[in-house]
This record gives C-alpha cells, structure tokens and sequence, in this order.
C-alpha cells in the first residue's frame, strides 16, 4: 500500500511554467478589459457631469434673458448669477472675462433679420476629449 500511496504522489508534481504563464496571460487580459472599461465610464460620466452643468448655466442665462427689460443686438452674455431692473448687460464677449463662468464660455448670439426676438445661448467648454458645446435656443 506504501508503494501505490508514493507513485500517486509523483504524479501530482505540480504546475509546469507554460501553465503558470498561461493563467497569467489570461488574469493580465482580465485586468486590461476591466481597466479599459472602467476608463471609458469615468470619462462617460464627467462628460455627463460638464454638460448637466453647461445646461444649468444655459437656463440660468435663458432666465435672465426674460427677466431682462432690454437687451442689445449684439453678442452678449450675463456675468452675474441674477440679475434685477437696471443691472448692466456685459456687451463685449470676446474681450470680456465674465462670459468664462467656470470652464465654460458662454455667449448669447440674438437673431437678426425675420427671427428678431429669438436668442441663442452657446455654451463652450474644452475637456480632455475635446471641445464641446451646448446650445439652447428662447423665443422672447
């Protein structure tokens, strides 16, 4: 009994390396795929986080577009949070550092011609995939 009990125990030698490299390509492809989709999905949820807040923004300055009792004809946008009767419109968006909120470019583009009354609020922010924008048109 002594002689079958040891040739049982030579046969279960253990792992040779060819197997031990394989389990460890297959764990290393594991790990690539769990990784890779985990990155898509943190990056998937920022761009979801940035364009919730460049539409935030954009309603708040849709907001103010209606509440305002004048606006110009020219590209413009509102620097401050809310604005009450008399607050001063910013006209200049290019040379003027308020339209920045945040990330964010924010320009109010009105409409010429026979769509006078109609304002587009264009939001513009870079990110690490690239630049996007959000725009959000009001009929006044």
């Amino acid at each position: 009994m002594n002689i079958i009990f040891n040739k049982h125990k030579k046969s279960q030698a253990g792992d040779t390396i060819v197997e031990v490299l394989i389990a460890l390509t297959i764990l290393g492809l594991a790990l690539s795929i769990a990784y890779a989709t985990a990155s898509r999905s943190l990056t998937a949820i920022r761009l979801a986080n940035e364009t919730s807040n460049a539409t935030a923004i954009a309603k708040s300055q849709v907001e103010q577009i209606r509440s305002a009792a004048s606006l110009p004809s020219s590209t413009f946008c509102f620097s401050t949070a809310n604005i009450s009767e008399g607050d001063q419109i910013t006209a200049n968006i290019d040379t003027n550092p308020d339209c920045r909120l945040t990330l964010y470019k924010v320009k109010i583009i009105p409409s010429s011609g026979v769509d006078t009354g109609v304002y587009t609020v264009n939001i513009t922010w870079d990110s690490s995939g690239g630049t996007y924008n959000l725009n959000m048109l009001y009929r006044k």
